[in-house]
């Protein structure tokens, strides 16, 4: 499971930096039933309160398909260009068999330091029984 999330700067960026995005600070998630009933309890995914990923744990945090602001890959440089950061929720592919035949409701929240949050939600179906097509 990823989640594609970014913030706004805290602080107005000067220069032609000024409308790109940042990492939210902390990623959770959870699993709901749509009726809102909790079934995976809420999990963290990022955690970059107080400190940032080493260097050798990136893609344990990051999914493909991440790069910062204007990234340069060979020659080529993304002058203005937004980044995208793509977060894994799992350190390992999450197991549906944890989970009961049915729909579930996927709810991602991302923070900022100051505790700003938003969440987003995605709507999924379980089918782990023999015989589903």
């Amino acid at each position: 499971m990823v989640v594609d999330a970014e913030d706004v700067p805290t602080m107005p960026v000067p220069g032609i930096w000024h409308d790109l995005p940042v990492t939210p600070a902390l990623i959770t998630w959870r699993i709901q039933r749509p009726g809102g009933q909790v079934v995976v309890p809420r999990h963290m995914a990022v955690d970059s309160r107080t400190t940032v990923p080493a260097n050798a744990s990136f893609w344990n945090v990051y999914a493909r398909g991440t790069y910062q602001n204007m990234c340069v890959f060979g020659p080529h440089y993304s002058y203005l260009q937004r980044g995208s950061y793509v977060f894994k929720l799992t350190p390992r592919p999450f197991n549906t068999h944890r989970l009961r035949d049915g729909v579930y409701d996927l709810v991602v929240t991302a923070s900022d330091i100051r505790g700003n949050t938003g969440s987003s939600s995605l709507r999924f179906s379980v089918h782990n029984r023999r015989g589903w097509k």
